[in-house]
């Protein structure tokens, strides 16, 4: 499927979404795992609605004045579909992360982003201590990061 004639669609099941500022946190509770979408990133994902392709989002962008590239679109749609995000997939841009940034120059804070991470289950998280956790100095599993520090305290 081309993203350029496509019609993505935000996912909205088995997902917990909370806005922080102009950033957007979205939890999958099909995987597990927590998604940070930058304000670029979580602007392209609010206007899939399914009846607007790259151009009417990037069009739509640029009306609610974060005019976004429809390159860089077409990026957020990669990130956003390799993710999950999209109810369909959709392949990721030709372009790279590093090409966008020649190319928009001091535009690249718009950049979008998402950034993952597995969030561990409820064993797994009560099985080791967390960052700053009371442990015994030197190595070893009581730490999730796998470090005591010599303060007594569990490495980030």
């Amino acid at each position: 499927m081309d993203p350029q004639g496509s019609h993505p669609t935000a996912r909205t099941t088995g997902l917990v979404v909370k806005t922080l500022g102009p950033e957007t946190l979205v939890y999958d509770l099909e995987t597990h795992r927590a998604h940070r979408l930058n304000a670029g990133a979580a602007a392209v994902w609010r206007q899939c609605d399914g009846a607007r392709d790259v151009a009417r989002i990037s069009a739509a962008l640029h009306e609610t004045g974060a005019p976004m590239p429809e390159d860089a679109v077409r990026y957020a749609l990669g990130e956003l579909g390799h993710v999950r995000l999209l109810t369909a997939p959709v392949p990721r841009a030709d372009v790279t992360r590093r090409e966008l940034l020649r190319r928009l120059g001091l535009a690249a804070a718009a950049l979008p982003a998402v950034t993952t991470i597995l969030a561990p289950t409820a064993a797994q998280a009560q099985s080791c201590l967390g960052a700053g956790g009371a442990c015994t100095p030197g190595p070893g599993p009581q730490c999730c990061s796998g470090f005591c520090l010599p303060a007594g305290v569990c490495s980030f």
